[in-house]
């Protein structure tokens, strides 16, 4: 089965990202729009030539992080990310709370994603 996802033609874009710090985040070419992006945001871009939407088979998505359980229970289940989290803990955190954090390409970038997200 396929699923529809938004990937960056161009070679730089910025997005708006509710919950994301400057309620944007910065996405370079060949990236994926992260699955918290609004539908009308993802449109407004694809309208503008800065995205296209591809079809993406199950086999061919991208693994979820491999975490090691020393980085798991580094925090409460009810703690929320900050800035002061490393990049294995905001890994953790997204993997437990089901947050799609592959376009990330850093730290700030990761919790912004996790920011964002509804489950936040």
């Amino acid at each position: 089965m396929a699923a529809k996802r938004y990937v960056v033609t161009a070679t730089l874009i910025v997005v708006r990202l509710r919950g994301a710090q400057g309620g944007e985040v910065y996405l370079k070419g060949g990236k994926f729009l992260p699955s918290t992006v609004d539908e009308a945001e993802a449109e407004r871009l694809s309208n503008l030539g800065l995205v296209g939407e591809v079809e993406v088979s199950e086999e061919a998505a991208p693994l979820e992080p491999q975490v090691p359980p020393a980085a798991r229970a580094q925090f409460a289940s009810d703690e929320v990310p900050s800035d002061k989290w490393n990049v294995a803990q905001l890994d953790a955190y997204a993997l437990e709370h089901s947050i799609d954090v592959t376009t990330a390409s850093n730290k700030a970038e990761k919790l912004s994603l996790i920011l964002a997200a509804p489950s936040a």
